[in-house]
């Protein structure tokens, strides 16, 4: 072992329900939100933390950093007065808040965040995938889906591809328009892959 980091609580991996955290490597730091309240950049090299973010009482989802910036989802699960969900825009170079933008029900968010071409990707537990501006954090649009959305959206080529329930869905990124689902029998919960023009995915 080169170092470890003790953080407040668990990480664990996206696709769970509680919006745990894996962590996402970008550069020389590395970028990771855990179950009790902090998202944290920690030098890959020493270990050591070069800052972290609070908020209380909540859990973080997966982290996307794209052009310096983190983006994250909160998801609350605790006896709080605040039980909104929020997605968050922190400076990856020192941790300050850029934005936080309201989205989806309360205790909502589930899946992680993807960000690309100015806007980050997500889903929730009301049942939508939401489209957020990366500058502003206004929602461009949002699309319904049968059940909730635990997996991290994937994008290529202009199309966003999310699963929900039994469902795996392509959708118009830049509008927010179905251009194909496809249903099986069983549940998907696993993550999937885009190679080419397949999309591969497990499911129960």
């Amino acid at each position: 072992m080169k170092w470890r980091y003790k953080t407040g609580a668990a990480v664990r991996s996206a696709g769970s329900h509680f919006g745990y955290s894996y962590p996402d490597v970008v550069g020389d730091t590395i970028y990771m939100g855990d179950q009790y309240d902090y998202v944290y950049a920690i030098d890959k090299d020493t270990g050591k933390l070069k800052w972290k973010f609070h908020e209380k009482k909540v859990y973080f989802t997966c982290t996307s950093v794209v052009d310096g910036v983190v983006y994250v989802g909160r998801w609350t699960n605790r006896i709080i007065t605040d039980k909104k969900s929020y997605i968050y825009a922190i400076d990856a170079a020192n941790g300050k808040l850029k934005w936080r933008s309201e989205i989806g029900s309360p205790s909502g968010m589930i899946g992680s965040p993807t960000a690309v071409d100015g806007t980050v990707y997500i889903g929730s537990s009301d049942n939508h995938l939401y489209a957020v501006d990366t500058s502003s954090g206004k929602i461009k649009w949002s699309f319904k889906t049968v059940n909730f959305i635990v997996a991290t959206p994937l994008v290529s080529d202009g199309v966003v591809y999310i699963i929900s329930k039994n469902n795996l869905y392509a959708i118009d990124a830049k509008n927010g328009e179905l251009k194909w689902q496809y249903k099986t029998g069983s549940e998907y919960f696993a993550s999937y892959s885009i190679v080419g023009d397949m999309v591969y995915v497990g499911s129960l």
